[in-house]
């Protein structure tokens, strides 16, 4: 039997088109000209030729240092967990759901988003879904959980056509739980150059009252595949998410993530660092919705741009959210002759008594600052560099230390390439 979500997906993928330069949303992201004639619907051909989550089997997996629990999955389907008793202990549950089977909150997280943001590409990812991970969080523990999504190439997929996966993780905080969650995808596989390898993910979170959920997005895929990604966290009464995500691969990102303040003193915090390098094209969205009174949002995103990168953020405060207080900062650093970035903060207030404000700058690095490194011994490559790590770190400098220090690797591992990062 085909669930409400799924047929609410169909329903809108067939009654919509792809989206236009028309949409405001997609405006400086025209997918006619960044992508080949008829990539989207060679992919979106694969539909019922994915893999499923039915009947699926895990391997045991050694469990890192530093990490309560990991679970590895690709293309959408667990082939590996390392869960051990201390973790299921606290109260720590996973379900590798077949479609038809999600969980309620995922239901109604994904019908809500769907009735948001109603465009095909949201539409096509939980259309073709091969299932979602889901993690149910009912205690307290101080590691994160590491759930690895890779991108791969099947032998049983045509890929002399396309190759495609829409993962899903969807996160529940039971009332009072306490977790942190690391979301890494990744993958470079090789292909044929004809096609385009697209990943449409989806993260969804409920955050239910009192409870504390810190989740790390690290997207880090080859510099060949396209990605968009959808995230969709709603925070109840008293309860607090922090959301924070870093892009260092893929050649054409589109992002949107929606943090629901719902309750009354809901907190919510994001950050992301995101680095467009040479060929890039980033196009990285926020929604800050207020719905209830007292609650408090604050985001900081910044960029490192050698070819386009778009940042689209929104303060949204429905009616009778006074007390709201929200803010909303993005920082772009502009790196070569040719690079671009635009940075479009919003605000949208629908009620009096509320504190929201935005600001957005963008620069290239301070030449006086280069200068004083230089004569401290540095190379003005080493200068170059070292801006670059400053700036793009002070967005996660209040990450948990695990968390960090995987990011800090990625920013290291961006500019110590030094043709595209030397050029400003």
């Amino acid at each position: 039997m085909i669930d409400s979500l799924k047929r609410s997906a169909e329903e809108l993928f067939e009654r919509v088109s792809w989206p236009s330069a028309d949409e405001e949303d997609w405006r400086r992201t025209d997918l006619s000209r960044l992508l080949p004639r008829g990539v989207l619907d060679s992919n979106a051909d694969l539909a019922g030729g994915i893999q499923g989550a039915e009947g699926w089997t895990a391997a045991s997996l050694p469990l890192p240092e530093g990490y309560a629990g990991r679970v590895v999955s690709e293309n959408g389907v667990v082939v590996g967990l390392s869960l051990p008793e201390p973790l299921a202990d606290s109260g720590f549950k996973t379900y590798c759901c077949a479609p038809g089977d999600y969980p309620e909150t995922l239901g109604n997280l994904g019908g809500a988003e769907l009735n948001d943001s109603a465009e095909r590409i949201t539409a096509w990812h939980y259309r073709d879904m091969s299932g979602c991970l889901a993690l149910e969080l009912t205690g307290e523990f101080d590691k994160p959980i590491l759930v690895e999504e890779r991108l791969i190439a099947r032998d049983s997929r045509d890929v002399r056509k396309a190759l495609f996966s829409a993962p899903h993780l969807h996160i529940t905080a039971t009332p009072g739980a306490r977790a942190l969650v690391i979301w890494t995808l990744e993958g470079a596989p090789k292909h044929d150059e004809s096609i385009t390898p697209i990943i449409n993910g989806g993260l969804t979170a409920s955050v239910f009252p009192g409870a504390k959920l810190d989740i790390t997005l690290r997207q880090n895929l080859g510099a060949s595949v396209v990605a968009f990604l959808h995230g969709r966290l709603e925070v109840e009464e008293n309860a607090e998410v922090r959301f924070r995500e870093s892009h260092f691969g893929a050649v054409l990102l589109k992002t949107r993530t929606r943090v629901v303040l719902k309750g009354v003193k809901a907190n919510a915090r994001l950050n992301g660092v995101y680095a467009a390098g040479r060929g890039g094209h980033y196009d990285i969205g926020t929604v800050q919705e207020h719905r209830a009174a007292h609650a408090v949002s604050n985001a900081l995103y910044k960029g490192a741009v050698v070819n386009h990168a778009i940042f689209q953020g929104l303060i949204n405060v429905w009616p009778h959210a006074e007390k709201t207080d929200a803010y909303l900062t993005n920082n772009n650093l502009i790196l070569g002759a040719g690079a671009r970035s635009d940075s479009l903060p919003k605000l949208n207030i629908l009620t009096d008594d509320v504190k929201c404000s935005h600001g957005s700058t963008t620069g290239r690095l301070d030449k006086n600052q280069l200068f004083y490194l230089e004569t401290r011994g540095y190379s003005p490559e080493e200068a170059v560099r070292e801006l670059i790590r400053g700036f793009l770190r002070e967005a996660f400098v209040n990450a948990p230390a695990t968390a960090r220090e995987m990011l800090e690797r990625d920013i290291d591992a961006a500019v110590g390439v030094s043709g595209p990062w030397a050029d400003g």
